[in-house]
């Protein structure tokens, strides 16, 4: 009897080792379809903080959603707070408040552009404070007339206060500025002030302890890269350019000129990152750029290679220095078979480029990476290579060590058209990811 207690006691052993292995394997939840179906779907949004706490928005043709979740819980119920809006954007503290904002129609301006047709210029901002717990602030509007601008306005929330950049100006001709906006408790915004760029400026804007960091980039050519600051005073430091490119980073096609498109990121250590599409067709390549607080802005990557056109999306950084960015390239602009690439920069400058799917004509990459290279990273599409199936799809993958993994991965298969993927990672809840499909909105969570 005694020569059997080491056999059983192996085996026990094995099985207590093997329990706990598959209950932490990666996988995806099944999807949670968000607010109402039937309605076509825009524009979605989604944040979460390191205890997991997350908020996510999306716009629809019957209104603006937004929808709050608990760590390890799936959304709860979808609240209506307006009959309309675009861009929506949020943030959230490490208390679980949250600011969202988005964008209105406010009716000031209806004519023709010369390149888009009929158009609406002008829009106003709305925002709302949603603390947990509670119902949300009342929907407020910081501004009417302001601007039409596809990158919409950005976000964060710390302590007390929130803070907006938002495009202003009157309208298209007069190229505006991007206002600084501090946001109270209640939702109530405070004094605008004018910060530089011009109205189509990207931006990134991260607020702790008083203090906000702004990141413009300026796409006039030569475009630049710069940071301004509001100090715990309230006042603001210049403007520092840490960057300039000869070309103009603009995000249309305008007249059949090809401009190239840029993104740019806070890093959690009140730097920033930045991605560039640059060159001229058939060369373009992107430049991933790093700005550390302190220290001068240095590339950490090239992507080059046979590309015509490039489609970057969710240009994702994490608090201790991870850097990561999903895009697609394509040979040619009319081109189907496209690839959808994840590159992730470690802490130390080490790169790792993986291609996410097979030739196709996808579009939507998404990625988001948190502390040691973790995260998820996706892209939605539709195959239309000749013998295909010719259905849209959507594939959504964990990573870990910067690398995405084929294991686990949620692909999704539809006959209506799948949209716009937005993504959040954070060590508690590793990642979500909230995607249009058809006319409903759908969301999912890595366990």
């Amino acid at each position: 009897m005694t020569r059997r207690l080491p056999l059983i006691t192996l085996v026990l052993a094995a099985l207590a080792c093997a329990a706990p292995a598959t209950a932490t394997a990666a996988g995806w939840t099944p999807p949670q379809e968000l607010g109402p179906s039937g309605f076509a779907s825009y524009d979605t949004a989604i944040a979460s903080n390191a205890s997991g706490d997350a908020v996510t928005a999306f716009s629809q043709s019957r209104g603006m959603y937004i929808a709050r979740a608990s760590a390890g819980a799936p959304f709860g119920t979808a609240l209506r707070m307006d009959s309309e809006g675009l861009y929506p954007r949020i943030a959230i503290d490490a208390r679980g408040v949250a600011l969202i904002a988005w964008e209105y129609d406010d009716g000031s301006f209806s004519g023709s552009d010369g390149f888009r047709g009929t158009v609406t210029c002008c829009t106003g901002t709305k925002v709302v404070v949603w603390r947990p717990g509670q119902a949300p602030s009342p929907v407020r509007v910081v501004r009417r007339r302001g601007l039409v601008t596809r990158p919409g306005p950005v976000a964060a929330v710390s302590g007390r206060r929130g803070i907006l950049v938002r495009a202003a100006g009157s309208d298209e001709e007069q190229l505006g500025t991007m206002q600084f906006v501090p946001i109270r408790v209640d939702g109530r915004p405070g004094k605008r002030r004018a910060i530089g760029g011009v109205h189509w400026s990207r931006a990134s804007l991260q607020y702790s302890g008083g203090r906000a960091v702004v990141g413009l980039i300026d796409p006039r050519g030569p475009s630049r890269l710069a940071l301004r600051t509001q100090r715990a005073n309230g006042s603001f430091g210049p403007l520092r350019v840490f960057l300039r490119v000869p070309e103009a980073l603009i995000f249309y096609e305008l007249g059949g000129t090809d401009f190239n498109d840029a993104q740019i990121v806070p890093d959690g250590r009140g730097g920033q990152a930045a991605v560039l599409e640059r060159g001229a067709r058939p060369h373009r390549y992107l430049q991933l750029v790093r700005k550390r607080r302190g220290a001068a802005a240095r590339t950490i990557a090239r992507q080059r290679g046979r590309a015509d056109d490039f489609d970057v999306s969710q240009l994702s950084a994490s608090p201790d220095g991870w850097t990561a960015l999903a895009y697609m390239r394509r040979p040619a602009i009319t081109s189907l078979d496209g690839v959808v690439q994840v590159v992730a920069v470690s802490p130390r400058g080490r790169i790792r480029s993986t291609p996410l799917t097979p030739l196709g004509d996808f579009s939507s990459p998404a990625v988001s990476v948190t502390r040691g290279g973790a995260g998820a990273a996706g892209f939605s599409g539709r195959d239309l290579r000749p013998g295909g199936p010719y259905r849209s799809a959507s594939s959504f993958a964990p990573i870990r060590g910067g690398r995405p993994l084929p294991a686990g991965a949620l692909l999704r298969n539809a006959d209506g058209l799948i949209g716009n993927v937005v993504m959040t990672s954070n060590p508690r809840d590793r990642a979500r990811v909230v995607w249009e499909e058809g006319q409903r909105v759908f969301a999912s969570r890595l366990e």
